[in-house]
Formats: C-alpha cells, structure tokens, sequence
C-alpha cells in the first residue's frame, strides 16, 4: 500500500484527483476541468463545467441496506461535486458529467484497471487506484445542490466509499 498513514486524507484525494484527471485524455472528460479541493473565486470563471475532489474524511463504520443485505462502509468518504456555473447551456452537460461519474465508479473495469502516473512521497507510474491499495465500496449520488435552471446554473454532488 503506497497511502501513507500519516497523509492518508491527502493521500486519498490526491489518487482520486489524479485518477480522474488521466480520464481528460478521452471524450467526454477533456469537455470539463478537474479541481482539487472546493473551488475557489478562479474556477469560476472557467468557461467549462468543473468537477471537484474534497479532503476525504475518515468514517470509523457505517452499514448501509443494500439488496436484502448489509453493507459495512467504513473507511473513507470523499466528496465530489460536478458544478456549471457558466450560465449558459441547460441541464443535458451535468447530467452527462454525472453519469459518467457514477460510471466509472460503480465499474470495477474502469476504477481498478485504468493506469495513471501519481505522486505521494514517492512517484508511481502506471499505477491504479487498487495498486495504491484504495478500493472503491461505492459511489452515492448525485445530490442536487444547486439546480436553478432561470440562471442555468448546476451543482450535483457524489459521496464515494473508499477502503485503504
């Protein structure tokens, strides 16, 4: 396991935002920007959509139902919002951008096979989220934050389950 326990919230996130940045590279990912923490005045001002990755906290346990059965949770909860605040367009682009988030999170082919190059103390290259020792229990969402379709102007956010 490449987290280091002593940065492991830092840790986390960044794998997450690295994770989904190397995603640019194809359609439609490299439509949208991809920020590391809760976007700031700048970000803004960008003239695409935006995804931001949040400090992940730490969950000692939570069971959720899930199927008939019990799903024990504990671990990591990191938070990812999808934010358009470009005042234009409609609801058709968060929607996308939603749907590809619970996508790549809810398939074991995407999350724990797609190879990206991190940094912690060390650097890893051609890596994953599961060679990092991270796996994804789940991903909750979307919340409707902010949906206010007269200024065209959206906001979903995801809670994702992680172990490592």
């Amino acid at each position: 396991m490449s987290i280091r326990q002593n940065r492991a919230a830092e840790d986390i996130q960044t794998l997450i935002y690295t994770f989904l940045t190397s995603l640019k590279s194809a359609q439609p990912w490299s439509r949208w920007e991809i920020i590391r923490g809760y976007p700031r005045t700048e970000n803004f001002e960008l003239q695409d959509l935006f995804i931001f990755v949040m400090l992940p906290k730490y969950i000692p346990s939570a069971t959720v139902r899930h199927q008939g059965g019990n799903i024990d949770l504990g671990g990591w909860v990191c938070r990812i919002g999808v934010w358009d605040s470009r005042l234009s367009g409609g609801t058709q682009e968060i929607g996308i951008a939603s749907s590809q988030l619970l996508y790549v999170f809810r398939n074991t082919e995407v999350w724990a096979k797609t190879t990206f190059n991190v940094t912690f103390a060390t650097a890893y290259t051609g890596t994953t989220i599961l060679n990092q020792g991270v796996s994804v229990n789940e991903i909750d969402g979307p919340f409707e934050i902010i949906k206010n379709t007269e200024t065209n102007e959206f906001r979903f956010e995801f809670d994702l389950y992680l172990r490592g």
